[in-house]
């Protein structure tokens, strides 16, 4: 489909998704100036979207989404998704843009891009790309590439000059509760990368896989703030009852601020090992309650060339930081490197 401008709106959908044995249609949308997919009408429940998705007892491959255009704006629940429900493979998702804006959600759940394998599933997801000048994600919006059944994730790669991420918004990559799957790496590069009001970029795993690693590398990083239920940060996990390894965590950045109880940490809370946690970094500022950290020791590495101040009044060396910070390890444990 191509145009100058494309519309789809008041749970309006476009789809080309798999229904049987034979591979499904990919589905491409260009647009020179804008392309909108927003909200939903008198049912909530159901909302404006496209999709590629391989549907409930489908075995074909699902087909390839793309969209490219000046500007994006997925709001009020609107979804795009290329996703499997049944034994197929799903498609790849790829978004090209200038500008990618993704606000809110509805009572059907986040606006956003979406590569899932669902619970019922026994295929494998697809690969996620963005490639946009800025992204702004708002409101609770989300991009994701996960399994709820018993296939293994795509993988998710953002790459954009500059990406905000408020309220409470996230990019994730996980082993949600009950699949039996893994899940791939998320990378994130960014020229500025901002990360606001309880927003996260995450791999857990809750299931029965392991979570992908996470890599994030920006010229100037700043992760600020936290709500009653999150906070701000860069994250890998083990959740409770789940049984995979939890992934790596790498940033890379010239400079990194942490400030007002955001965090940069990779935990577990369930039988599988945390990642490893590794930050290089030209310029740390940490301040305000925030912490770095490993839960369970895993290998942790830090390199900067300047000061983290921990408080206004105590500024201290990095490696200090980090060993006045951090828990005591277990006697059955190694200390990290720093």
């Amino acid at each position: 489909m191509q145009g100058r401008s494309i519309e789809i709106t008041e749970s309006s959908a476009l789809l080309a998704d798999t229904l049987g044995g034979g591979t499904g249609g990919s589905l491409s949308l260009q647009a020179t100036d804008r392309i909108r997919i927003s909200g939903f009408s008198a049912d909530p429940t159901f909302v404006s979207r496209l999709s590629t998705d391989v549907a409930p007892n489908a075995t074909g491959r699902g087909g390839d989404l793309s969209i490219a255009t000046r500007q994006l704006q997925i709001t009020d629940g609107a979804q795009i998704s290329s996703g499997t429900f049944g034994s197929g493979n799903a498609g790849s998702l790829r978004v090209d843009a200038a500008d990618l804006w993704i606000r809110g959600g509805s009572i059907a759940g986040a606006s956003g891009l979406f590569t899932p394998v669902e619970t019922a599933a026994s295929g494998n997801g697809g690969r996620l790309s963005v490639q946009v000048d800025r992204l702004r994600m708002t409101d609770g919006a989300q991009i994701a590439a996960s399994t709820f059944g018993e296939g293994n994730a795509g993988a998710l790669n953002i790459t954009a000059n500059q990406i905000d991420l408020e309220g409470g918004s996230g990019i994730f990559a996980n082993v949600e509760f009950g699949a039996i799957g893994n899940g791939d790496r998320l990378t994130v590069t960014a020229d500025r990368l901002q990360i606001t009001g309880g927003s996260q970029i995450a791999t857990l795993t809750a299931g029965s896989g392991n979570a992908g690693d996470l890599t994030v590398r920006a010229s100037s990083l700043e992760l600020d703030g936290a709500t009653n239920q999150f906070s701000s940060g860069l994250l890998t996990s083990v959740e409770p009852e789940a049984s995979g390894r939890g992934g790596s965590l790498t940033v890379v950045a010239d400079r990194l601020q942490l400030t007002d109880g955001a965090q940069i940490a990779t935990t577990t809370f369930g039988e599988g090992r945390a990642g490893n946690l590794i930050v290089r970094a030209g310029a740390i500022d940490i301040s305000g309650g925030t912490t770095m950290l490993p839960v369970r020791w895993s290998q942790v590495r830090l390199r900067a060339t300047v000061t983290a101040a921990i408080s206004p009044s105590r500024p201290i060396d990095c490696a200090s930081s980090m060993a006045d910070r951090l828990p005591a390890p277990q006697p059955d444990q190694a200390m990290p490197e720093i």
